[in-house]
């Protein structure tokens, strides 16, 4: 998980402010996408002395007691790193259209008439279940739109499935 409290700007070395807040929140897919080569600096530095519950030893002052460490060596490197959301916590607007085309084919679809008893196709009765019928009316412009809100269904999941996948 990609830690988003980082709603601060960093600096750079040319001086570029990098502004984190955009990140939404979610959970991310992260790949390491280039590792730069490793460097070497070998430094003197000071360390703060600590007792055994990892508490800083101070003097009568005050004051931290440290101890120099010679000739300590750190190792850096440039990371860069691509990220995919995976899944999000808030919903945009294509989530809101496939909501309100799923809820309107569910209206749709309860309003159709049926065409025939079920219990005649399934027990061997003559049925005229499969039988070209023509539609008029009513009847004919719900079958459409069924049809057109089902195929926008498709089309619209499709797109949330695929979306987050090609960046």
């Amino acid at each position: 998980m990609v830690d988003t409290s980082l709603n601060k700007r960093y600096t750079a070395k040319e001086q570029v402010a990098v502004d984190y807040s955009p990140i939404p929140d979610g959970e991310y897919r992260v790949r390491v996408k280039e590792v730069g080569p490793w460097t070497a600096k070998t430094q003197n530095i000071k360390v703060i002395q600590r007792d055994e519950d990892g508490k800083a030893l101070v003097d009568e002052k005050g004051d931290k007691i440290t101890e120099l460490v010679n000739n300590c060596t750190f190792y850096n490197t440039n990371v860069k790193l691509s990220y995919q959301l995976f899944w999000r916590k808030t919903m945009y607007w294509l989530d809101y259209i496939l909501l309100v085309i799923s809820l309107l084919l569910i209206v749709v679809i309860v309003l159709q008439n049926s065409k025939d008893d079920a219990t005649s196709a399934f027990s061997g009765e003559k049925s005229e279940l499969f039988a070209n019928k023509k539609q008029r009316g009513l009847e004919k412009r719900i079958n459409q739109v069924t049809a057109i809100l089902s195929v926008l269904f498709f089309v619209v999941a499709l797109l949330l499935a695929l979306i987050p996948r090609l960046y």
